[in-house]
C-alpha cells in the first residue's frame, strides 16, 4: 500500500520554510533528510491506442545513490474484473532487478494490485524499468496488454548520452559532424 504519511511532505515545507526565511543554508540539509522526499506519478491509458485500461501509479524516492537498493512502489488499477493481470518487469541497460521480473494478479472486482520491487544501478545516469501489464481472461483466449515506463534519475552529477564520434570542434569553435564524402 502507498505510505500517506504525511512526514515527507511536512519535513520538506519545515524545510522550504527555513530556507525561505534565510535561517537555514540550502546545502546544510542532510541527506537523510533529502532522500526521505518520494516522487509519485500517476500514467493514464491514453484512448488513442487500444489496449488493456490499466492505470500505473509509481512512487521512488527523489535521491538515488549508485549502488543503493531502491525500492518502487507500483499500484495497477483496471476496471475488468474478470481473468489474469500478468506483469512483466524489464530493466534498462545497466539496472538491476532485485524483484522477481514476472507477477501475476487474479483480477477482481476492487481493481486494485499493488507491487513492490526494488533495483540497483551502479552509476550516475537516467535508467528505465520497462513494465509490460497484460490482461487475459480465464480462457487465455483474449489478451490486451499496456506498456508502461519509469525513469530512474540516480546520482547528483550531470547525466551525460552516448557520446557521438563523429561530432568535432572546428577552431572557429563550431561543433560539426563530420561523415565520409560519398560518390553518387
Amino acid at each position: 500500500m502507498f505510505n500517506t504519511s504525511i512526514q515527507p511532505f511536512v519535513l520538506a515545507a519545515a524545510n522550504w520554510m527555513l530556507v525561505a526565511c534565510g535561517t537555514v543554508d540550502p546545502a546544510s540539509i542532510s541527506l537523510e533528510e533529502k532522500s526521505s522526499r518520494l516522487v509519485s506519478k500517476t500514467i493514464h491509458p491514453t484512448g488513442q491506442k487500444p489496449g488493456a485500461p490499466v492505470t500505473l501509479k509509481y512512487q521512488l524516492p527523489e535521491q538515488i545513490s549508485p549502488g543503493e537498493e531502491v525500492p518502487i512502489e507500483l499500484e495497477f488499477t483496471t476496471s475488468t474484473d474478470q481473468g489474469v493481470l500478468d506483469i512483466t518487469l524489464k530493466p534498462g541497460d545497466g539496472l538491476l532487478l532485485q524483484s522477481a521480473p514476472n507477477t501475476r494478479f487474479t483480477l477482481e472486482e476492487d481493481g486494485r494490485y499493488h507491487l513492490d520491487v526494488s533495483v540497483v544501478a551502479p552509476a550516475d545516469g537516467i535508467y528505465p524499468l520497462g513494465i509490460l501489464a497484460a490482461e487475459t481472461d480465464f480462457s487465455q483466449q483474449y489478451r490486451m496488454a499496456r506498456t508502461f515506463a519509469v525513469s530512474l534519475k540516480v546520482g547528483t552529477g550531470a547525466v551525460s548520452s552516448k557520446p557521438n564520434p563523429s561530432l568535432v570542434r572546428r577552431p572557429s569553435g563550431e561543433w560539426v559532424v563530420e561523415m565520409p564524402a560519398e560518390e553518387g
